[in-house]
């Protein structure tokens, strides 16, 4: 099962959240992860991204949030019972 690094998720949202080329090379780092747990990886990055980083990640993701979905307890949900929880845990803890 492949699935994401904490110091890898970190690398690749430094590169979210930095400059236009930044962004551009860390979307290329995340896309080419053959992850197994996109899904909340995703929410994990839309959680962590700033303001207009998050809103082009969305985008060019094509995912849509509702307002409640992004919140501590949602995304622990999510997390629960996982291949890859104690790791994700870890991840959500450092972005809080």
């Amino acid at each position: 099962m492949n699935v994401i690094k904490k110091n890898d998720f970190f690398n690749i949202l430094r590169l979210l959240n930095g400059l236009p080329v930044d962004y551009d090379l860390g979307m290329h780092c995340y896309n080419s992860l053959k992850l197994d747990d996109k899904y909340i990886t995703d929410k994990l990055f839309a959680k962590a991204l700033h303001y207009d980083a998050r809103k082009l990640f969305l985008k060019s993701r094509n995912i849509k949030y509702s307002i409640g979905s992004l919140t501590l307890e949602c995304i622990l949900i999510d997390i629960g019972g996982t291949y890859n929880e104690e790791t994700y845990k870890k991840i959500l803890n450092k972005i809080i």
